[in-house]
């Protein structure tokens, strides 16, 4: 019995040009929707984002200081450490803030973080565990 091997020329059919491109060593053509111009529009669209944000940035920190300086006597504060008081005396860069009946302290106005409601009295947060009476229920965040 007699074994044949099949040369390379009777492999099969040898794929024409048309098959695989062109056989010259160009490129073949790109769309124009490819990804050279994935890269221009995610930079387009981050410098977007920053704009938007710095300028939100800008906005909240115009607003901060109209309040800071608007800051009359009398008016129920938050200080950035969370510290309630009421505005007794207004100087040029500082405050004088009452915390307690008797206890007045002197703070930067920059560290008034907002200026609370007229009806909002100091330590009666939304949330907070007081009563009906005004009282503190002694109940912990989990209200037990």
């Amino acid at each position: 019995m007699t074994t044949r091997v099949a040369s390379s020329d009777e492999t099969g059919p040898t794929p024409g040009p048309d098959t695989f491109g062109p056989t010259d060593g160009s490129r073949p053509e790109r769309t124009p929707m490819g990804l050279e111009l994935l890269l221009p529009l995610m930079i387009i669209a981050l410098v977007a984002l920053m704009f938007l944000q710095s300028s939100k940035q800008r906005k909240a920190m115009k607003e901060l200081q109209e309040m800071q300086a608007s800051l009359s006597v009398g008016d129920q504060v938050l200080t950035t450490s969370g510290l309630h008081a009421t505005v007794v005396t207004v100087g040029e860069e500082t405050l004088v803030l009452e915390i307690a009946p008797g206890v007045r302290t002197q703070w930067d106005r920059r560290v008034i973080r907002e200026k609370l409601d007229p009806g909002t009295t100091p330590g009666s947060a939304p949330g907070s565990t007081t009563g009906e009476d005004g009282a503190d229920s002694g109940r912990g965040a989990t209200g037990e």
